[in-house]
């Protein structure tokens, strides 16, 4: 069975840099920064926010049948998108 945390990670991986594939369908990736990255930003993102935050976030959500990863992932570009027009 595949780890789902380093699964998770190793898409977060690819997402920061294009060029971290995996080779032959193993989980090395190519450049073996990316994952080392990803974690530490992601770590980091966690650590910032507050129980009271997220279910601010969550109880806000007017779906209820709106996945909360979704809606995390959803303020989290929202608020990468915010940033750069300050």
């Amino acid at each position: 069975m595949t780890d789902p945390i380093r699964a998770a990670l190793d898409k977060a991986a690819e997402a920061t840099c294009p060029t971290a594939r995996t080779i032959h369908g193993s989980c090395a990736p190519l450049c073996i920064h990316c994952p080392r990255v990803a974690a530490n930003a992601i770590a980091a993102f966690l650590r910032a926010l507050t129980d009271s935050d997220v279910l601010a976030l969550l109880s806000a959500e007017k779906n209820q049948h709106h996945g909360w990863r979704d809606t995390l992932a959803q303020a989290v570009l929202a608020a990468a998108k915010d940033q750069a027009n300050d």
